[in-house]
């Protein structure tokens, strides 16, 4: 095996960075999608949740960014590396949102939960 090695050595560098740079530019390419993702994340965390509940947002969009994020970038991205995606993302979300009124409509509406049906007429039945 240490023959195979050092008779080989040349070509097995060359397919390590060949390697190494196809893991490379794949994460770059994903870090777009990533940044998306969050930006759709933390605003929709806004909307759920409103001001005053940073903590409560945060889980959020790390529980869900977990979930959407492509397996392979699982492997790269620590917890303290997607924080910080996700402080870059809210800093870049608060100046879009910011700029573009029809965002901060939106933020602003209540969020329609949805749950079971109502049976209006059981109901006005009951109180009858």
């Amino acid at each position: 095996m240490k023959e195979f090695f050092m008779s080989n050595w040349a070509s097995l560098l060359v397919i390590l960075v060949f390697v190494a740079t196809l893991v490379i530019l794949a994460i770059r390419g994903k870090k777009d999608i990533v940044a998306k993702i969050l930006y759709a994340l933390v605003t929709e965390a806004e909307k759920i949740y409103g001001g005053g509940t940073g903590s409560v947002k945060f889980a959020y969009v790390v529980e869900k960014a977990y979930s959407y994020l492509p397996a392979i970038l699982k492997v790269f991205i620590t917890y303290e590396r997607l924080k910080t995606m996700i402080e870059d993302a809210l800093a870049a979300a608060k100046i879009k949102w910011a700029e573009e009124a029809g965002i901060s409509d939106y933020l602003k509406e209540p969020e329609l939960l949805v749950g079971e049906p109502v049976n209006v007429d059981a109901a006005s039945d009951n109180e009858k």
